[in-house]
């Protein structure tokens, strides 16, 4: 059971729990069961960019709290590095999708 917060964190990260919590807000935080693993090969599959996968990830796990919770404000985040080894250049792409009542907001 969980508090009639306004916000909440579709994540089982406990960092991400710990730096909202920080910044003074009041959470729940509900770990959505989905397989991303599964949506990342298929995105991959469709040449996707990092960003684009980041972004799939988190609204994947937003919209299945979201669901669940209509009437909260629901935050799902992820993150994807990119790397190559001959450059040893990286990149970390984050993404951040909120839904509430069923209206997305795209965070950057």
């Amino acid at each position: 059971m969980h508090s009639q917060s306004v916000l909440i964190l579709a994540s089982g990260s406990e960092i991400r729990k710990q730096l909202l919590l920080n910044a003074g807000l009041s959470i729940d935080v509900v770990k959505p069961m989905v397989d991303e693993e599964a949506l990342k090969l298929a995105l991959q599959a469709e040449n996707a960019s990092p960003r684009d996968i980041a972004d799939g990830l988190a609204e994947m796990k937003a919209a299945r709290i979201g669901n669940k919770h209509p009437n909260s404000l629901v935050l799902g985040c992820d993150q994807v590095l990119e790397f190559e080894l001959n450059a040893k250049a990286h990149a970390c792409f984050r993404g951040l999708m909120a839904t509430y009542l069923m209206l997305w907001v795209y965070l950057y």
